[in-house]
């Protein structure tokens, strides 16, 4: 296949990745090199869209971040892992996410609300019972909330 023709099949193969979802750079060189285009190729159709706008890391992250904050009960370390996953560059990831400790204690608050309800209602004594408590700390920090959070929820007056 000619540079030209490899080229227009990729830039079509890209396009229509792009338009189905929001994708980062590295989503799309990863597809097109799935797709068995040449990094040359590859390359230049990543050039082509960038400078259109179809493909812009930083907006990619700020909406990412918008959705993870409405929808996820997770802690921003969990975000940061998801987001570098994706291929976005620390620098973008820094500049991005506002982490604030006191969102971070809501987002908890949050997870802990659906999964056991109230915290004022939940049972500490519960976590007398080593299997419990290894599952009660294995789900949030599986979510990325640090022990020490998990232990600040549930004695704030510590």
């Amino acid at each position: 296949m000619s540079g030209k023709a490899a080229f227009d099949e990729a830039r079509r193969a890209a396009l229509k990745y792009i338009l189905f979802k929001k994708r980062t750079v590295y989503e799309v060189e990863k597809k097109l090199e799935n797709s068995g285009f040449s990094e040359d190729v590859i390359s230049k159709v990543t050039a082509h869209y960038l400078e259109l706008k179809y493909l812009d890391d930083e907006l990619y992250t700020e909406k990412f971040i918008e959705e993870w904050k409405r929808l996820k009960y997770e802690s921003y370390n969990k975000l940061i892992v998801r987001l570098k996953k994706k291929g976005i560059s620390e620098s973008i990831i820094y500049k991005c996410v506002d982490y604030s400790e006191t969102d971070e204690l809501e987002k908890l608050e949050k997870c802990f609300v659906k999964k056991y309800g109230e915290v004022d209602g939940f049972d500490k004594q519960l976590l007398d019972d080593v299997q419990f408590s290894r599952k009660f700390y294995y789900f949030f920090s599986s979510r990325g909330f640090s022990f020490e959070l998990i232990n600040r929820l549930l004695n704030p007056e510590a």
